[in-house]
């Protein structure tokens, strides 16, 4: 895979479009920017000087790109002189291009690791802080809907819709919630509920970088199912331009809109509507840069069903994919002894950057001692109102 390596050497050059992107002094705002970068992407994919398959594959679709940056762009256009609906338009627009929804599919993630029929499975994660004991699973699912008027806008997050959110590990959920109190912190590990699940729960998977698939050892990676690899290689690429408008830290860092979380907001609204290839999104936390690149920082958030929005209660398909914990407190969590089970433990080094440090050795860490004490000592089950 020595060709997409190269090409993925050539996109990273200078800083350009390496993320999280910043909006600069002299781009101003994040339509300047967007439009900038999109622009810049554009030109370095009809610039590649490499030879093979993936490179013709650019060159065949150059087209197909503009089409995908000018709808980006006309539906933050809309967006922003008030017209939503015809936001939604655009993207909905965008979503069905063939370049799009081809290589989207492609993208589609299962999340078979977190099943719960497998002993050995992984786990997510979702946390909430109260000063009131938490005590049911659902203190501890996404807010119900008679309590939509606490749901705030965010990247992957539109005022009002309550979506289950939850993370790769239990760090990234402190980290996303501003990282408060510990003592004042409840947990709970989820799993995927296979018995009503035929056909798997699947998100699209926009927790990659450049960065990220510039690897060392990238081609032993792919070695096998040679084909496969190179489909979802160019499926990275076609769906870039949708991820680099999801990917801008916010300029003004408590106003109350952010026109930087317009497409993300867009994005999720569409994936919410019925009979969607994916049910939710797979996406890197930018919290600290040493999130950005590392399974230990990757957050998922599933929206409730736009056919089952209700007053009250909780969304009927995300209750029948799910099966997960009680909620526990981390100080009761903390009062119970299995740390002779864990046997990774790796001596920190001398450091003046202890995120780093923390990150690459995350299960030396007592954030990671907590998930294992979650998945041994506490049974996921369904939520018992919905």
């Amino acid at each position: 895979m020595d060709e997409y390596q190269k090409i993925i050497s050539s996109l990273l050059r200078g800083k350009a479009l390496r993320t999280p992107f910043v909006i600069s002094d002299e781009e101003d705002n994040y339509f300047e920017s967007l439009q900038e970068k999109l622009k810049e992407y554009r030109r370095r994919l009809n610039s590649l000087k490499t030879d093979g398959p993936i490179s013709d594959w650019v060159r065949c679709n150059i087209d197909a790109f503009d089409s995908i940056n000018s709808l980006l762009l006309r539906a933050l256009e809309e967006y922003l002189t008030g017209n939503a609906g015809k936001a939604y338009d655009r993207i909905e627009e965008l979503m069905g291009c063939d370049l799009i929804k081809t290589n989207l599919v492609k993208l589609k993630t299962p999340l078979d690791h977190i099943n719960d029929n497998h002993n050995n499975s992984k786990s997510l994660y979702r946390v909430r802080c109260s000063d009131h004991p938490l005590t049911k699973r659902e203190d501890i699912f996404h807010i119900p809907f008679e309590k939509r008027h606490l749901v705030d806008t965010q990247r992957f997050s539109i005022a009002g819709l309550p979506c289950l959110y939850l993370g790769s590990s239990l760090y990234v959920c402190w980290q996303e919630m501003g990282k408060p109190d510990l003592n004042k912190m409840y947990l709970s590990h989820y799993k995927i509920n296979s018995q009503n699940n035929h056909d798997g729960v699947n998100v699209l998977d926009f927790a990659y970088s450049f960065e990220t698939l510039k690897l060392e050892g990238l081609e032993e990676f792919i070695v096998l199912g040679e084909g496969e690899s190179k489909e979802k290689l160019i499926s990275y690429l076609a769906l870039w331009p949708i991820l680099l408008a999801c990917s801008f830290s916010k300029q003004a860092e408590n106003s109350r809109f952010n026109v930087e979380y317009v497409i993300p907001n867009l994005i999720l609204q569409w994936i919410g509507k019925e009979k969607r290839p994916v049910s939710g999104i797979r996406y890197f936390s930018t919290k600290t840069a040493h999130l950005r690149n590392s399974d230990v920082g990757i957050n998922y958030v599933f929206p409730p069903s736009s056919l089952e929005l209700k007053k009250k209660g909780f969304c009927q398909s995300l209750s029948r994919s799910f099966v997960f914990s009680r909620p526990v407190s981390w100080q009761m969590l903390e009062a119970i002894d299995i740390q002779s089970k864990i046997t990774n433990y790796e001596r920190f080094d001398r450091t003046d950057n202890l995120e780093e440090q923390l990150v690459k050795k995350y299960k030396s860490t007592q954030f990671y001692a907590m998930e294992r004490k979650l998945i041994d000592i506490l049974c996921c089950e369904k939520i018992e109102h919905t």
